[in-house]
């Protein structure tokens, strides 16, 4: 697998989790779609990723959000990511 996926992997994890207390009731989130991928720089192993989350449209039954993942307080990678709550 490759590093850009790694990283897009971690982001759509932290925006699910992020939301997971708005999904009330036994909902589970299901991701959609992605857009806007962009790699700006090499993390490199050893680099701590901080991962950011920015909540762009959330109903009852689809999130949006732009995501961000940063070292040392620059962005190396971003994305809008889309995903759906379904009953369990």
């Amino acid at each position: 697998m490759k590093k850009s996926c790694i990283i897009i992997f971690a982001l759509i994890l932290t925006c699910i989790l992020s939301t997971y207390s708005f999904a009330q009731g036994n909902k589970m989130a299901y991701f959609m779609s992605l857009d806007n991928a962009k790699f700006r720089k090499i993390v490199l192993p050893g680099d701590q990723l901080r991962l950011e989350v920015k909540v762009i449209k959330l109903r009852s039954k689809i999130g949006q959000v732009h995501t961000r993942a940063l070292v040392d307080g620059q962005v190396v990678s971003e994305a809008d990511l889309m995903f759906a709550f379904v009953n369990a």
